[in-house]
């Protein structure tokens, strides 16, 4: 008997949980290809998804599954990784690692189960794709509770933009030559060093035969929020809003704040945290928060990104009338 029992509790301890309550199937199609978009009111090429850059926002609830279909009409192969989601090995979107990479001309379709919430984002692990404009937000809602209304959300996502092919960029950067920082204005010499008071660093770093940039190496020519460095969206005074911050850049940490606010932030790389109020937060890439603002009176209120070396920002205005 006494073995019996510990048969069954083993059995059971072995045994993998139940499935969640089914949900909704999710199915998004999605065409990569070589189109003209129009960044800060100029005509640039790019890789878009569905035409666009960023690609479209994919949303899903607890418990969906989600089914893409990604067609690929470019004339190279192409793939797309789910950043931060717990998928299936064969699902993970790592060409020639885990999954097969999607041919020119082929289509291929993720399958795969719902099991977190968050705030995560979705982009090209093909060469330097990402960089040329492949990449999107990806939102996982809980279900829905009866007699809660959620409060309005807006996606965020901060990139970083070059003008360059990114295949330049990189062979630049592999040269080592100071291009980037002489274009930044940033490049270091021995005069500045002694305004600075910095001479003896200056030639610390002289004699170690460092390169003069540790901060950003890329001279960037826009960045982004949204696709463009410069947004406006809906608010009324008083209204509580719910950011999903995501840094979808290249190579660039941005500083994030909210004029004449703090932010709240709720969550953390899609996972809730305890609750904490900061006015600003310095965003690593690939890296999400969530955060609650407050809509404060009468104007436009400004929500900005700025590039750790201070090269750029860009933002995005709540509210209308006045900015603040």
């Amino acid at each position: 008997m006494i073995r019996a029992l510990i048969l069954a509790f083993v059995i059971l301890a072995l045994s993998p949980p139940a499935p969640a309550a089914h949900g909704d199937v999710r199915e998004y199609h999605l065409t990569i290809a070589q189109s003209d978009v129009v960044i800060n009111g100029t005509p640039r090429h790019a890789m878009t998804i569905n035409g666009t850059v960023p690609g479209p926002v994919l949303r899903f609830t607890l418990g969906d599954e989600a089914v893409i279909h990604v067609h690929n009409t470019m004339k190279e192969s192409t793939s797309l990784h789910w950043h931060g989601l717990l998928v299936p090995n064969d699902q993970d979107g790592v060409p020639l690692l885990t999954t097969p990479p999607i041919e020119s001309g082929t289509t291929f379709t993720y399958r795969f189960p719902i099991k977190q919430t968050g705030t995560y984002w979705y982009h090209s692990h093909s060469g330097l794709q990402e960089q040329a404009g492949i990449y999107g937000a990806l939102i996982i809602d809980e279900p829905p509770v009866a007699g809660v209304v959620p409060i309005r959300e807006e996606v965020l996502l901060l990139s970083d933009w070059t003008d360059e092919n990114p295949k330049e960029v990189m062979r630049a950067l592999m040269t080592g030559n100071d291009w980037y920082p002489i274009r930044k204005k940033n490049f270091p010499s021995i005069f500045g060093a002694i305004e600075a008071g910095a001479f003896s660093e200056y030639l610390q770093r002289e004699w170690s035969r460092m390169a003069p940039m540790d901060i950003s190496d890329v001279a960037y020519d826009a960045f982004l929020v949204n696709g463009q460095s410069r947004i406006n969206l809906a608010g009324a005074p008083g209204e509580k809003v719910r950011l999903r911050i995501i840094n979808g850049s290249s190579a660039t940490y941005f500083f994030v704040q909210f004029a004449q606010e703090k932010l709240e932030i709720v969550a953390a790389d899609g996972m809730t945290v305890e609750p904490f109020s900061t006015p600003r937060v310095l965003m690593g890439i690939a890296e999400t928060y969530d955060a609650i603002i407050t809509i404060p009176g009468d104007g436009a209120y400004e929500f900005r990104a700025t590039a750790q070396d201070g090269s750029g920002s860009a933002s995005a205005f709540f509210g209308s009338g006045t900015v603040s």
